[in-house]
């Protein structure tokens, strides 16, 4: 399940929409919502979307381990 949060915390932009949209066509389960900090600190994984950034992967959260704390290209080589 990819869980993004409300365009109210995150703006919208193409890299997001265009994410959502890759979703949308390959039946990967999607969802809106205000996430609470236990649900970001608990995710297997995290990214950051953006024009500059495109994808960038988060691999920490105020100090804290997402995940493994390996990005997920980094998991599968």
């Amino acid at each position: 399940m990819v869980l993004t949060s409300h365009d109210t915390a995150c703006p919208e932009g193409i890299t997001r929409a265009s994410v959502l949209e890759i979703c949308q066509a390959n039946g990967i389960p999607w969802r809106e919502k205000d996430l609470s900090l236990t649900e970001v600190y608990r995710a297997e994984e995290m990214f950051c979307t953006g024009t500059m950034g495109e994808l960038a992967p988060v691999i920490k959260v105020d100090g804290r381990t997402i995940g493994t704390g390996l990005p997920a290209r980094s998991r599968c080589a």
